[in-house]
């Protein structure tokens, strides 16, 4: 791949090309992604919120916000492919779930449920991110790129003058 100055790249885009080359993206297969990664994050959701039955004290004022964000989280996930812009909010509530624990009390919030959100919340940031087509990409490259055998490419970069 041939960047907007000449400058051959060969960093990341030839990782995901050789990635991307390995995983053809059929819409059959895009679909699934889909559907994987919705799932994944809905699955999150139900972890979070479980949460106050599993490390908390059931459902106290801690417990309730955590199950307030985990029903957020879960509709959200099942409408990201259709609205991109959910990832966003995806990535706000997992915020919310980092530093929720510390708007509250030391003696509302055990430790357990301190590393708990903060594992979620990671999973949540992460997960956010991700998008069934990052590997995607329309113009393929290669290790093996017939210009990089030529040796210098600098006969081919146009350098704009100042």
């Amino acid at each position: 791949m041939t960047l907007s100055s000449g400058v051959q790249h060969c960093g990341i885009g030839v990782m995901t090309s050789v990635i991307g080359r390995a995983m053809s993206t059929t819409d059959r297969n895009l679909r699934a992604i889909t559907v994987g990664l919705a799932l994944f994050r809905a699955f999150i959701g139900l972890l979070l919120g479980v949460m106050p039955w599993v490390v908390g004290s059931g459902l106290d004022g801690y417990g309730a916000t955590n199950l307030g964000c985990a029903v957020a989280i879960v509709a959200a996930a099942t409408q990201m492919h259709r609205a991109p812009w959910l990832r966003w909010v995806q990535a706000s509530l997992a915020m919310a779930v980092l530093f929720l624990p510390f708007a509250f009390s030391a003696d509302d919030v055990s430790a357990g449920q301190v590393y708990y959100a903060a594992m979620i919340g990671l999973m949540l940031i992460v997960s956010s991110i991700v998008t069934p087509t990052i590997f995607h990409d329309s113009e393929r490259t290669s290790a093996s790129d017939s210009s990089r055998s030529d040796g210098s490419n600098t006969s081919n970069v146009n350098t704009p003058s100042n």
